[in-house]
C-alpha cells in the first residue's frame, strides 16, 4: 500500500469513520504528532480526545488531497478539509499541510499545518477576520 493510501486510509476509518480502535494500527506507539497545538505533541492515544471534541463540532466531514510527493520514508501532503458546522449546518472548507514520517509500515512522525484560525472563524467561535482584526492591535476576551 502506498502511503498516500495508507493516509488517505487513516482518515476515512478514524477521522470520518470514527473507528479510534483503528489508531493503533496507523501511528507507532512512540509516535508524535507535532503542529496540532502549539508546543504540544501528541501521541496515539490523545487522538482518542481530540477526534470526538472536532467531531462535536462539525459533521460530514470530507478531505481531500490536492497535492503529495512521497519519498521511501516521507508523505507530504495538501488537503483541502470541508465539513458543516454541527450547530447550523453551515459549510466550513480550510486547508491543511501534514508531513508524515513512516517507519515499520506505521506513521512514526507528523508534522501537522492546519488553517485553524479559518476554522474556529468558520464556526463561530473567533469573529471574521481575526487575523486582521489581530494584526492592528485588537484583542478578544
Amino acid at each position: 500500500m502506498s502511503k498516500l493510501a495508507f493516509l488517505n486510509d487513516w482518515f476515512e476509518q478514524v477521522w470520518i469513520g470514527g473507528d479510534l480502535d483503528q489508531i493503533e494500527r496507523f501511528y507507532a506507539p512512540q509516535a508524535e504528532a507535532c503542529g496540532v497545538m502549539r508546543d504540544f505533541s501528541m501521541g496515539p492515544e490523545d487522538f482518542r480526545a481530540l477526534i470526538p471534541a472536532m467531531m462535536r463540532l462539525i459533521d460530514g466531514l470530507e478531505i481531500e488531497v490536492l497535492r503529495h510527493i512521497e519519498t521511501e520514508e516521507w508523505l507530504w501532503v495538501l488537503l483541502r478539509v470541508r465539513a458543516r458546522v454541527r450547530a447550523t449546518a453551515a459549510p466550513v472548507e480550510f486547508t491543511a499541510q501534514i508531513s508524515t514520517k513512516f517507519q515499520d509500515g506505521k506513521i512514526r512522525e507528523a508534522y501537522n499545518h492546519f488553517d485553524m484560525l479559518g476554522f474556529f472563524e468558520q464556526i463561530g467561535a473567533l469573529p471574521d477576520q481575526s487575523l486582521a482584526l489581530v494584526m492592528i492591535g485588537e484583542t478578544f476576551s
